[in-house]
Formats: C-alpha cells, sequence, structure tokens
C-alpha cells in the first residue's frame, strides 16, 4: 500500500489505478478517508481499502447513509485487523449476479455500482 498522491499522479508508478475506481478513491480522499488500495471488481467484487486512522462512528456514518440509498448492490465495510493496526475494507457486492453471469454484466454492474456510490458521497455531508 502507498500514499494516495503518488499512486494517483504519478504515471511511472508500477502498478497502475483502475480507471474505473479512481473517482470512488478521489471522493473518498476528498471528504478526508485515506485510500490505500483498490479494485474495480476483476472477478470479485469492488472495494477500496480505507486507512485504520478513520474513526470507527466516521466509517459506520458513512455506511449508514449509503445503505438505504444502494440500489442494485449492497456497500459492506469490515475491519480488518493486522499485527499492528488495522484498515478498512469498503466492499461493493452488486445484487443477482451468480457464478455463470457473464462477466459483460458484471463488470456493467460493478461499474454502475462504483459510479452510483460517487455520487451518494459527494452529496453526503460527513458531519454524525
Amino acid at each position: 500500500m502507498s500514499d494516495w498522491k503518488t499512486v494517483r499522479f504519478d504515471t511511472n508508478w508500477e502498478e497502475k489505478i483502475d480507471p474505473e475506481i479512481i473517482e470512488l478513491c478521489d471522493v473518498l480522499n476528498d471528504q478526508g478517508f485515506t485510500t490505500e488500495g483498490s479494485c474495480a471488481g476483476h472477478g470479485c467484487d469492488p472495494y477500496v481499502i480505507v486507512s485504520g486512522n478513520v474513526p470507527d462512528a466516521q466509517l459506520e456514518h458513512l455506511l449508514r447513509y449509503l445503505r438505504p440509498l444502494a440500489v442494485g448492490y449492497l456497500p459492506r465495510v469490515q475491519k480488518e485487523i493486522e499485527p499492528v493496526g488495522h484498515y478498512w475494507y469498503l466492499e461493493l457486492k452488486p445484487n443477482d449476479l451468480f457464478c455463470d453471469t457473464p462477466v459483460s454484466t458484471v463488470w456493467a454492474r460493478n461499474v454502475a455500482a462504483i459510479n452510483h456510490v460517487c455520487k451518494l458521497i459527494r452529496d453526503w455531508d460527513p458531519t454524525p
């Protein structure tokens, strides 16, 4: 995991960010979260790793805001405990996707969920 600004703007960075998830990382960072990793959903659900320096209440406040507004996906947060510290894992689980769902459908649903969450977070008031 690396500093967001380094990864986001260094064109020589070895591991590029999935273009589909850049906006979600930007929006989360703009709201005061520190993102440390992400995936737009290549064979998995889209996710963003958020630094453990975020108070539990702040991420819980975001999730309580997102859940009733989510359409076609379920936003989930889990806390990953490390030997030293922890981080948060914000995942978007599109509904009605199965192992035989065509990849193009899965990808379209992942991108739609990412775009919708970006809009919601832009409109979110982070004051609990």
